[in-house]
């Protein structure tokens, strides 16, 4: 096991202590933003974090983590390929960002929306080098799965 990851409600610190001591692997929360980051790590109660929030917050927040010497992960939900290719890039420019992050949205979904899938290669996904993202949205793919929509003149 590599972490045991919020076992309880982030709230009682208490109980994170005693789940602390007595596990044998690390200890992590899952927060999406630095004050959080800080109870666990100023209580003594984490070894590593699982983060998320907007790209920017989450750089943010990895900092606030590596300035403590914790190792975290870049967390994600059911997303997008366009999502999970923005995460991607955020957890290369994180320096403590070491932990495998969850970018599982591609083998979930019939379609990321993506012309070309994430790829994963030995364990790993190499950071998109292509323009912008790294990615290009597929619009074969948007037009097969709209159900609705408006069009805005300028």
């Amino acid at each position: 096991m590599e972490v045991f990851e919020d076992p309880i409600p982030k709230s009682d610190l208490e109980g994170y202590r005693r789940i602390h001591e007595a596990l044998p692997f690390p200890l992590a929360m899952h927060v999406a933003d630095g004050p959080s980051a800080l109870r666990g790590i100023v209580a003594g109660v984490v070894d590593c974090l699982n983060l998320g929030g907007s790209l920017v917050g989450f750089q943010r927040n990895a900092a606030v983590v590596a300035a403590a010497g914790l190792p975290c992960w870049h967390g994600s939900g059911n997303d997008l390929g366009i999502l999970d290719t923005a995460y991607i890039h955020a957890a290369s420019a994180a320096p403590n960002c070491t932990m495998a992050s969850d970018f599982v949205g591609s083998w979930t979904r019939s379609d990321d929306l993506i012309v070309e899938p994430i790829a994963f290669v030995g364990g790993f996904t190499p950071t998109p080098m292509a323009p912008g993202l790294g990615c290009a949205l597929d619009m074969d793919a948007l037009a097969r799965y709209t159900q609705a929509h408006s069009r805005m003149e300028l």
